[in-house]
């Protein structure tokens, strides 16, 4: 802190334009009417200085030479908004709004967190991939039109399930195992089941009861 009070202590400063010839480590080597120039870019200064661009210097007594901002650059090249250590936007009021015409990437190499007491997403078409996925929610209510599920593996552990159906189809391959205290099937109709071979065994009662019954 005192090294910073004593440069702004020293009240003679220039201001210069220049073109940035090119980069080293943190520092940029910028072409002024007076000859190169070593400068490096101010905090204040957001947009990340490129080879070729029109930068607006400010020199200091000591010589010192800080890149306050860049006035012009030749269209199709990149601009990067470049900071070390983190950074905080805050707003005290209004909305923030973040708009492209091409995209929004969002990349981080360790965490992305959303808070907020709403979050509402709207797109014509989604897709996330993940390698592992946790979801907790106290309540989902969904409304799809279609739904299509296609997975090698698939547990379901629930206290209650409801389903309410106007058509029903299952197809199992190989082998299905119902494990239950009761099983009730009632049918307003038609009730059929057909195999191969079929065994009915009961520990203690087996009933057929019916207006008829035909065997064989």
């Amino acid at each position: 802190m005192h090294v910073l009070r004593k440069q702004a202590e020293r009240h003679d400063i220039a201001h210069k334009m220049g073109i940035v010839v090119r980069e080293e480590a943190s520092e940029f080597m910028v072409r002024t009417g007076g000859g190169d120039c070593p400068a490096r870019r101010a905090i204040s200064c957001l947009m990340m200085p490129e080879q070729g661009d029109l930068v607006l210097l400010t020199v200091t007594e000591a010589r010192a030479a800080y890149i306050l901002a860049v006035l012009e650059r030749e269209e199709g090249v990149t601009h990067r908004l470049e900071l070390d250590g983190d950074l905080e936007v805050k707003l005290r009021g209004g909305r923030f709004i973040l708009a492209a015409q091409n995209g929004v990437d969002l990349a981080s190499a360790q965490a992305i967190s959303i808070t907020t007491p709403l979050l509402k997403m709207n797109a014509d078409e989604g897709s996330l991939v993940l390698r592992k996925f946790a979801f907790f929610a106290s309540l989902v209510d969904a409304e799809i039109n279609r739904f299509k599920l296609l997975t090698s593996c698939c547990d379901w552990v629930a206290d209650r399930l409801l389903q309410k159906l106007k058509r029903s189809y299952r197809f199992v391959e190989e082998v299905e195992h119902v494990r239950a205290g009761q099983i009730d099937y009632v049918a307003r109709q038609n009730m059929r089941m057909h195999g191969k071979n079929a065994l009915v065994t009961a520990e203690a009662l087996v009933k057929l009861d019916g207006d008829q019954i035909h065997v064989g």
